[in-house]
Order: structure tokens, then C-alpha cells, then sequence
């Protein structure tokens, strides 16, 4: 598998643990703790595949995220993920434009499973 990832959540260690898997089954990944340090890194290299973010964070959201990578970067695929019970916000990220939506907690082989399916990985 290949492509360069772009892991957006608020719980660092989540995001050291799927950095950390996703580069030993072949992937560049990069990491942002908000919506708003995401958006930076983007603007600073849209280089991209997909962006996997969190829907409920501090700052910049996960919806307010998609919503601006829909407009500014339309040819990046996004995979939107939130904690069971918030199947509403899940629903209003599809609606919105992600690729795909991933219930909490997965496992790296789930979310790789879901970036083959939407960059072609």
C-alpha cells in the first residue's frame, strides 16, 4: 500500500499510533492535532491523498475541516471518523462531501481497508 496521509485528531496518541502503523504498511503520513493546523499544512503543501480527521475537536472541527478541503483541495479524499454515538455527525460528513466515515475505535487494518478504498492504495 502507498500514499500520503494526512491524520487530523485531538488525541495525540492516537495519532502517534496510526503515524507509526500506517508508515510500516507503506504510507507517508503526516499529522495535525486541529482543523486549524491541518488546514496550514495543506495550504503549505496540498500533496496529499487523503486527510482522515476526527469529526469532534477543539479549534477548527472535523465538519469545518471537510467543508474547506471540499472547496480549496476538491481532489483530496477524506475519511471522517468519530466516537460511537455520534452516528449524526458521521451522517452530516457524508452529506458534506467525505469519502468515507469510520465508527470509533478502529483498528490500522480497518482505516487502511477504508484509504484502499478511496485513494486506491
Amino acid at each position: 500500500m502507498s500514499g500520503r496521509v494526512l491524520i487530523v485528531d485531538d488525541e495525540e496518541r492516537l495519532l502517534v499510533i496510526l503515524r507509526h502503523n500506517l508508515e510500516q504498511l507503506g504510507f507517508e503520513v503526516e499529522v495535525a492535532g486541529d482543523g486549524t493546523q491541518a488546514l496550514r499544512i495543506l495550504r503549505a503543501d496540498p500533496a496529499f491523498d487523503a486527510v482522515v480527521t476526527d469529526i469532534l475537536m477543539p479549534e477548527c472541527d472535523g465538519i469545518e475541516l471537510l467543508t474547506s478541503i471540499r472547496k480549496l483541495y476538491p481532489e483530496i479524499k477524506v475519511i471522517a471518523t468519530s466516537a460511537p454515538g455520534n452516528e449524526l455527525f458521521l451522517e452530516s460528513a457524508e452529506v458534506l462531501g467525505a469519502d468515507a466515515v469510520l465508527e470509533k475505535p478502529f483498528d490500522t487494518e480497518m482505516l487502511a481497508v477504508k484509504l484502499k478504498g478511496v485513494v486506491g492504495a
